[in-house]
């Protein structure tokens, strides 16, 4: 029997094959395996997650895996763990039918373990696994870079200095040694007095079961077996899971919100919990939060229980005061989500203090007074949410909350896709800069749910916050309350543009008030998931309960409004609030007349531009300055027309160059952008001289290299990534990289012309393009696109150069590449021995 030693000291295989085999696995009699507990500590010793049953005499019989044991853990307790007598096996043959047949049943089977390889006589030699990917010094060098800028960030600063200060406040049991903890973790100081190291542990399985406390498992990234367990089972992490969870938590800014809803001079936090949940807390996974929450929850009598065993349930069972309906909710999202209730609830009442003296703010909440259906209350008291399945499941029961047709079931399932869509900040450059998500009925731009019908001119805004029911949950773009509200403000003929600031996950009004564009002309609509005394005291609330009720008798008698919480409107709720809403708002809209009151609706101007963060992720100034000193010295003439194009030169072609000299035709002066991203074929360095080069007989040109913020791996990561992303085009993000170059850099040079060359092909570029010519004409930049040259009835192509470059068919390559490029690529490949005709296209 082999012994329990680490299992990935793989056999070198030179072929480049996705497969690897080893032959130091783990191997265990079936008449041995006594329980699951002792099964699962032989997974913990081996770091593994499949072990090879043989029977007396050593032959296989099956195999178990760490997932069928963990999920019969949580299902039969300590009975003998189930051994697959049915699994995939491969007989053993030569390496390279041995690796084609490994593929082939890695991915007919969906095997996420190995497969084992036995000989004739059915004796294990070997099992065949797929190549590792993670690079654990990778990860370890990305978490420090990220922490460390961080640090420094204007945004997520303060992330930092609170995520020390809530590890620093409770004990962690680490599984490793101190060494490895300070390379790992080492860029986030933390008191050695609460962390406690266990490097051997006899009994893994009741030692988990017990623990208490967070826990960190420093094994090496290999180490599947552990991994699967913490993923699993909930009852610890995996050092990298923590670094994973560590960035989501600074980046969706939980450890200040935390520290802001726990606080207890605002109360808000505990007025909720004492005016709307009663009974039991149970916690899962020892979280950086749980401590907190948990002190949070006792304060207010709260009965709060951690599981001790070793499958913990990732959730949070409360019971919620719904409408008067107690409602059993159990959460997935673990103690992130009392975090996400409190801080909607105390951003919108901080959003009211920061703006009472500034402009109006109205306040609405959905009050206990709504009534509710027959059908919405079954729901409301089931109270459960599975996801995008659960509602998958149900659909139909839900067709009539649209008054929908024949085709409901068809329209429902496609709102389901949006259940992931979220407003998301992409933190690599600090700027509230947003991700953008589409789809035919769901759309966010510029990090906002689309407001659709909003006017071309306006003269003031109305920003709509609050959670889900504004953001727009499970309705599409046209039937959001916003957009609702924004149809009967273009009836009325008054001059206001509505956008839409809600989220599950409101950001901090700090920040976000620093970030719009506010003016006396503006108005806040605040919809309060949960009202609490303090804020009834101290704030001007509207409560809709009663009037929702006599209009909804009155007017849409016998119409379903809710899912499973009044939260949850479908379109016929919306549309009551809708009414409601802007029957409170009307009386606080203005006429405008002077022309001077109204400016251009530009989606993307709705955020400032901010600086503060540029240089610390994108070395801006320094940029700038270079680019400021090649113009000076180009003789550019700012006051001119100018334009831009950008090219990754892959290598540079006859494409390129009628594009540049198109371009030159239509302004006065031309700058050239060379992405500077080494993740080409060519080198950038290569690329870049051969562009000047092949553009040197042109005047009034400057050839410049992009830098990090144009057509980079942070901002426009999908480039470089071709294949990956056109199987998930609807995913693809590019408007980042527009927004940064419209914003940042096109006006410091006055660029107001960018060429592009028509794509038909490629997905991704193709994207790119049509993305650029919704963005950038908001900021008064033309976009030209061109049909691309063609040879011989065929559109030239960097790619098809390439093709040609590596039959070695030069004589091909003349008519499409420059004397220049064609000469590099001569020189780069001094073994070929080629007979060209350089006569022909010039």
């Amino acid at each position: 029997m082999n012994n329990y030693a680490e299992i990935y000291n793989f056999d070198n295989y030179s072929g480049k094959n996705e497969m690897l085999k080893n032959k130091d696995i783990a191997i265990v009699q079936k008449n041995k395996l006594i329980s699951c507990k002792d099964a699962f500590n032989l997974f913990w010793k081996a770091n593994t997650n499949i072990l090879y049953v043989v029977d007396d005499d050593e032959r296989f019989v099956g195999v178990l895996t760490d997932k069928c044991l963990l999920k019969q853990i949580k299902e039969d307790g300590d009975e003998q763990p189930f051994i697959n007598k049915t699994c995939s096996l491969i007989r053993n043959k030569n390496e390279k039918d041995m690796f084609n047949e490994a593929k082939h049943k890695f991915e007919k089977y969906h095997i996420t373990t190995a497969i084992p390889m036995v000989d004739k006589d059915g004796y294990v030699l070997c099992e065949i696994r797929r190549k590792e990917t993670d690079d654990e010094e990778k990860t370890i060098a990305n978490f420090r870079n990220k922490i460390l800028k961080y640090e420094k960030s204007h945004y997520l600063g303060k992330e930092i200095v609170y995520l020390r200060k809530l590890l620093e406040e409770q004990d962690i049991v680490v599984i490793g040694s101190q060494e490895r903890f300070d390379i790992l973790f080492g860029c986030i100081s933390m008191k050695k007095t609460k962390l406690h190291y266990v490097n051997q542990l006899e009994n893994a399985y009741e030692f988990l079961r017990g623990n208490k406390y967070l826990l960190i498992d420093l094994s090496p990234i290999g180490n599947r077996g552990r991994y699967d367990i913490y993923n699993f089972c909930n009852n610890g992490y995996f050092w990298k899971q923590f670094m994973e969870f560590i960035l989501k938590i600074i980046e969706s800014e939980y450890c200040s919100k935390f520290y802001q809803i726990t606080n207890r001079d605002n109360d808000i936090l505990y007025n909720y919990l004492d005016e709307y949940m009663i009974g039991t807390g149970k916690f899962s996974k020892i979280c950086p939060f749980t401590d907190g929450i948990m002190k949070c929850m006792k304060r207010q009598h709260f009965v709060v229980e951690c599981s001790k065993e070793i499958y913990r349930t990732d959730f949070i069972q409360y019971i919620l005061k719904l409408n008067g309906i107690e409602v059993n909710q159990v959460r997935g999202d673990n103690e992130l989500t009392l975090i996400e209730y409190g801080d909607i609830i105390l951003q919108l009442y901080r959003l009211n203090k920061r703006l009472s003296d500034q402009v109006p703010v109205l306040n609405f909440v959905f009050s206990e007074n709504v009534e509710v259906s027959d059908a919405e209350k079954l729901r409301i008291e089931e109270g459960q949410y599975e996801g995008r399945l659960h509602f998958s499941n149900r659909l139909q029961d839900y067709a009539e909350l649209y008054s929908l047709g024949e085709n409901s079931k068809e329209y429902l399932e496609e709102l389901t896709e949006s259940l992931c869509f979220q407003r998301k900040r992409t933190f690599e450059n600090n700027m509230v800069v947003f991700e953008d998500l589409s789809s035919r009925l769901v759309n966010i731009e510029n990090g906002l749910r689309k407001t659709c019908y909003q006017p071309q001119d306006y003269a003031g805004t109305i920003y709509v916050l609050g959670g889900c029911t504004i953001w727009g949950w499970l309705v599409e773009d046209q039937y959001t309350i916003p957009s609702l509200i924004q149809k009967y403000i273009n009836r009325a003929d008054k001059k206001y543009r509505v956008v839409n600031l809600g989220n599950g996950n409101v950001l901090n009004v700090d920040n976000l008030l620093e970030s719009l564009f506010i003016s006396n002309n503006d108005l806040f609509i605040c919809l309060f998931p949960f009202l609490t005394k303090k804020i009834k005291n101290e704030l001007s609330v509207i409560e809709i309960g009663k009037c929702f009720n006599d209009i909804r008798k009155s007017k849409y008698a016998g119409i379903e409004c809710f899912f499973n919480m009044v939260h949850h409107c479908g379109t016929n709720g919306n549309i009551l609030y809708s009414e409601i809403i802007y029957g409170e708002l009307e009386k606080h809209l203005k006429d405008f007349f002077r022309v001077n009151d109204f400016r251009k609706n530009v989606l993307y101007g709705i955020f400032r531009t901010n600086f503060k963060d540029l240089n610390l992720f994108f070395d801006y100034e320094s940029y700038i300055e270079e680019l400021e000193s090649k113009t000076r010295r180009a003789q550019i003439d700012k006051k001119k027309r100018i334009g831009c194009v950008v090219v990754n030169c892959n290598p540079f072609t006859f494409g390129h160059k009628y594009l540049i000299e198109y371009a030159l035709g239509k302004v006065d002066y031309l700058y050239v952008f060379v992405v500077e991203e080494d993740k080409s074929y060519f080198p950038f360095a290569d690329r870049f001289e051969l562009v000047e080069k092949g553009v040197r007989d042109l005047k009034n040109i400057l050839v410049v290299r992009s830098g990090g913020m144009i057509a980079s791996m942070n901002t426009f990561p999908a480039y470089f990534q071709r294949h990956e992303a056109s199987q998930v085009k609807e995913k693809i993000s590019v408007s980042m990289d527009l927004k940064i170059f419209s914003q940042y850099i096109a006006p410091r040079f006055n660029i107001r012309f960018r060429f592009v060359g028509e794509e038909n092909v490629d997905i991704v570029t193709a994207i790119y393009n049509k993305k650029m010519k919704e963005i950038l004409p908001q900021f008064g930049i033309n976009v030209i696109e061109i049909p691309r040259k063609c040879v011989a009835g065929k559109a030239v192509s960097a790619s098809v150069v390439r093709e040609y470059y590596e039959k070695k068919d030069y004589n091909s390559l003349v008519k499409w590449v420059p004397d220049t490029t064609l000469q590099y690529l001569i020189d780069r490949d001094k073994n070929a021995e080629v007979m060209y005709d350089i006569s022909g296209e010039d």
